[in-house]
């Protein structure tokens, strides 16, 4: 009985590894297009909003975030002095591997007052 559940908890994991998935993509500036180099990137669930992992982009704007569960996400990037863009994407067996547009950021401009 202890080695039918101890078969039982080692073909469990590997199902739960095996569904796993990767997203990917770029992040560049909605003025002139070029790379934004180490931009947040965020990926949360889509119920309960909770972090799952997060990164950074490369020197070419290029970010991938791999061993995600199967499931619904919202993407976010940061970067100082831009705008938060986010995207929702799904994971699943039949998109394990999922390769998002170009984020486009906009500059955040903000005038300060004077007191």
């Amino acid at each position: 009985m202890q080695r039918l559940l101890t078969l039982t908890i080692i073909f469990a994991s590997a199902l739960h590894m095996l569904a796993q998935g990767t997203v990917e993509g770029r992040i560049v500036d909605a003025q002139n297009s070029r790379a934004i180099e180490f931009a947040n990137v965020v990926v949360r669930r889509q119920a309960g909003n909770a972090v799952v992992k997060n990164a950074h982009s490369d020197v070419e704007g290029k970010y991938s975030i791999r061993s995600l569960p199967y499931g619904k996400y919202t993407l976010s990037a940061t970067f100082l002095g831009y705008k938060e863009k986010k995207v929702d994407f799904v994971l699943s067996e039949a998109n394990r591997h999922i390769r998002l547009d170009d984020i486009i950021l906009a500059e955040d401009v903000r005038t300060l007052s004077e007191a």
